[in-house]
């Protein structure tokens, strides 16, 4: 649930001497601090307080704010985020778009907004700056640092399905150098689902545990060190897909409950040192991380098919910046590197009643594979003030990658042949972008872009059969093309951008039909073209002090293959991008009295996407309606809020034309408590 409260932390009751106005969002998009609005490119920030307000935990329930973005649950923690009509095509190894506090971390659950200072969505090709996996986009994620006196928070949640959130913080200096920040969180629930085989409400229960830590050294304003800890871990039923082929509903069939389990660790260090005329950043990170499961793939109360899966990830990457200049002349350098192990292991197994599909009870199939990445990268930025009323942005990245397989599997079929593969590819990417800004007002710009991204080339090794894996793929890129208007207007009470986007997705990793394949009669292979564009809005206005409102609107005037020939008789050229909403519509207020009333409500529209790349399968247009009230206090509050107040039935994503409904009509009750 979305409701804009002050975004960007102005103030809600102004003093007679303080002029009434938005204030400004500082953003790190570019790698370094910048207001928003001078950024030339169309991005969406929200903000710790508009989080707090609405109660929104993960990134799902951001979709009001960010037009021609699709956010969808792929199970209870896996999230699949959509920019412009690009990213939704299935992955072989995941791809990590989203970004902690400067890194990418493999971990799927790293939408859990625990202590978050702000949240970035960075549309189009982000390859320049950002590097591999990027192409459609990125989301920024950064959490609170400590203050400079003691603080803390703690709020506590109950709401339909027996759900139960519990969330703590505090920070504090500790002397005249240290200080401190520490943030837990803890939430368990039976599940939105009902398992009519079982005749049960909670066979998709989850639990999750989160921690997270900082400890800052700063003996002056020109030198800063932090250690930051993050820590998760999740336990879940898998029963959130209902019949196959049938309607969206909450209810399931599935005679295997599953499991969908993870963890994470994964500490930060970054070091900030300013030198007068050079500014140097490095930061260090080491993840671990788990993801496994076991789901039920018939999707029914007949004991079929089935399948785990179980991967593990090992992440060392180190990045050195440095940068400079004055406000006519910035730049940036900067140099990255990575190793990455991922070891994987599926298993597809057959039940009791195999016959239905063919087989035999007991039948099974396995792969067990090690994946090692290597990465060296540089990059640099320049933005040049050309003229006082003209500025010019320049970057550029390039990014040397060698990937190793080894892989092997076993089966007791005899007509699925087995082996072992121990390969190695190398890819070289570059990946540049300019833009050109016409200030012709203090607050006021336009502009226009030109940026390319690339996602990694990779082995197919996921899958369970030798012909399906022995060749590589290689990388995809997109180019953006895009131009834009950002202003503040009313004397900075009224916020509004507009954008105009085209996107080129050349070279794609698509599924093509493969003769030798048993299980999955598709490879992997370099044989797709597509294309999108599009319109993006957004506008929000301070009314007065305590009541603001914000609206956005995205509408995609085209996303489609060009060419995609998926077998000898099936051509999906001109079909449209799969889990690409037509459009999407935000609109909302929130306002607040003196005296402690609060109210909010806001709406979110999204129009139809096709959840498969024939189209075959359909998600038609629906609307969410949020609303809270409640009431403030000195250091205390409560609320009372719903989610989905209308009900609605609708699906996040398909697998194997089953669907999995998002979230029915929630209600719930919040209390918290600031120091």
């Amino acid at each position: 649930m979305i409701l804009l409260a002050h975004l960007g932390n102005n103030k809600v009751f102004a003093s007679e001497e303080e002029p009434i106005q938005l204030d400004s969002v500082v953003v790190s998009a570019q790698k370094f601090r910048t207001d928003k609005q001078d950024v030339p490119s169309n991005i969406s920030v929200v903000d710790s307080k508009t989080m707090q307000d609405s109660g929104v935990d993960n990134l799902e329930g951001l979709s009001a704010l960010a037009p021609n973005i699709g956010i969808s649950k792929i199970d209870t923690y896996s999230t699949q985020v959509v920019f412009r009509g690009i990213g939704g095509m299935a992955n072989m190894n995941k791809v990590w778009n989203i970004n902690m506090d400067g890194v990418a971390i493999p971990y799927v659950g790293l939408d859990t907004f625990l202590d978050v200072d702000r949240v970035e969505f960075l549309r189009g090709s982000q390859g320049a700056l950002y590097g591999r996996n990027t192409h459609a986009g990125a989301v920024n994620i950064i959490t609170k640092d400590p203050g400079s006196s003691a603080n803390g928070n703690v709020t506590l949640n109950y709401e339909s399905f027996n759900t139960l959130k519990a969330r703590a913080a505090a920070g504090s200096p500790i002397n005249d150098v240290a200080s401190y920040r520490m943030a837990v969180a803890y939430k368990r629930s039976d599940g939105y689902f009902h398992n009519e085989y079982y005749d049960k409400n909670d066979t998709n229960n989850n639990e999750q545990f989160t921690a997270r830590g900082k400890v800052l050294l700063q003996a002056d304003d020109k030198s800063k060190l932090t250690l930051g800890m993050y820590a998760d871990k999740y336990e879940s039923a898998f029963d959130s897909y209902g019949p196959a082929n049938g309607d969206v509903t909450l209810n399931t069939e599935n005679n295997r409950r599953g499991h969908n389990d993870g963890y994470l660790l994964s500490p930060t260090l970054t070091w900030e040192k300013d030198f007068g005329s050079v500014n140097v950043t490095s930061i260090s990170n080491y993840s671990r991380s788990n993801y496994n499961y076991l789901q039920d793939w018939d999707f029914s109360r007949f004991d079929i098919m089935y399948s785990t899966y179980d991967e593990d990830f090992n992440t060392l990457s180190q990045e050195l910046r440095f940068n400079g200049g004055s406000d006519e002349f910035k730049w940036m350098f900067g140099l990255f590197g990575l190793w990455e192990r991922i070891d994987t292991k599926t298993n597809i197994l057959f039940g009791d009643d195999a016959a239905a599909n063919g087989m035999s009870p007991g039948d099974h199939a396995q792969q067990n594979s090690t994946v090692n990445s290597y990465i060296g990268s540089s990059f640099g930025q320049i933005v040049y003030r050309l003229f006082p009323s003209i500025e010019l942005t320049g970057a550029v990245r390039f990014d040397y990658e060698r990937k190793t397989l080894d892989w092997k599997n076993k089966t007791n079929l005899d007509y699925v042949p087995t082996g072992k593969l121990d390969m190695s590819k190398d890819w070289l990417a570059l990946s540049p972008s300019a833009s050109i800004a016409r200030l012709f007002a203090e607050k006021q710009r336009v502009y226009g872009s030109v940026a390319r991204g690339f996602k990694s080339g990779d082995f197919n090794n996921v899958m369970v059969e030798v012909p399906l894996v022995e060749h590589a793929v290689d990388p995809e890129y997109t180019t953006t093309y895009e131009v834009g208007y950002k202003g503040r207007l009313l004397g900075n009470r009224l916020e509004l951008n507009a954008a105009l986007f085209y996107i080129d997705w050349d070279n794609m990793q698509v599924d093509i039909e493969s003769t030798e394949g048993m299980f999955n009669p598709y490879q992997k292979m370099n044989a797709g073209r597509a294309h999108s564009s599009g319109m993006e809005l957004e506008a929000r206005a301070l009314i007065m002090p305590g009541w603001e409102v914000f609206a956005s609107l995205g509408y995609m005037f085209q996303y489609e293959f060009d060419e995609f020939r998926k077998d000898a008789t099936t051509d999906l050229s001109g079909k449209k991008l799969p889990f690409t909403n037509a459009y999407t519509v935000g609109f909302g207020t929130v306002f607040r009295t003196e005296f402690g009333f609060y109210a909010g409500v806001d709406s979110s529209i999204s129009g139809r996407k096709y959840l498969v790349e024939d189209n075959s399968l359909k998600q038609n247009a629906y609307m969410l309606l949020n609303a809270k009230i409640g009431y403030e206090k000195d250091n205390w509050d409560v609320y009372l809020y719903g989610r989905n107040l209308l009900d609605e039935r609708y699906a996040t994503t398909a697998f194997s034309g089953a669907k999995r409904a998002g979230e029915p009509l929630v209600v719930g009750v919040q209390c918290g408590y600031t120091f």
